[in-house]
């Protein structure tokens, strides 16, 4: 439904889990799809788009030269450390890895609708010097309803989060979905 809409080219990807349906009185979880732009999808309409694109999304002002200077200096954090993932990398590896920051929030989208809205935006981008203040791109809008609590929470929430940990890593448009399609 998005895809050539506004000359974006982001197409949305169906994620699959198991939920509580927005119905009162269905209290089994059952097969939910929710679509979902991915973060490779951002970044390649960002590369597309030009340089400017990318230095407003992703990058920086600085363009690589930002990216360099952050992992040198979060290379010394103790999250940075402890991370699972980070420590192993080499440099050069480093530079094809964007520091992103997620954010959730809720918003009345329709007249008693609510939503939590997902979105993500660059750590590089983040601050006065870039003209557009705050940049996030939107990833997945979740009706209030289906967080029926904490643990469903967290779990619509992990599972997606596990999706979007795979699209980050995989540094180029992937050859094959999540589910292992092609």
């Amino acid at each position: 439904f998005m895809k050539g809409s506004f000359s974006c080219n982001l197409e949305p990807y169906p994620v699959w889990m198991d939920v509580h349906s927005t119905d009162k009185g269905d209290l089994a979880p059952s097969p939910t799809c929710f679509h979902v732009i991915l973060p490779h999808e951002w970044l390649h309409a960002c590369f597309e788009a030009g340089e400017e694109a990318m230095a407003a999304s992703f990058l920086g002002p600085d363009g690589l030269a930002e990216l360099r200077a952050f992992w040198r200096l979060e290379k010394k954090s103790m999250w940075f450390k402890h991370h699972p993932y980070l420590p192993g990398l080499s440099e050069e590896e480093l530079l094809k890895t964007l520091p992103v920051l997620w954010h959730i929030d809720g918003t009345e989208v329709f007249r008693e609708q609510e939503m939590q809205i997902l979105s993500l935006k660059s750590v590089l981008t983040a601050g006065a010097r870039m003209p557009v203040p705050d940049m996030k791109m939107f990833v997945i809008a979740i009706p209030d309803e289906m967080f029926k609590n904490r643990d469903e929470r967290h779990f619509i929430l992990s599972s997606l989060l596990s999706v979007m940990e795979w699209s980050l890593s995989q540094h180029a448009f992937p050859d094959v979905g999540y589910y292992g399609e092609i």
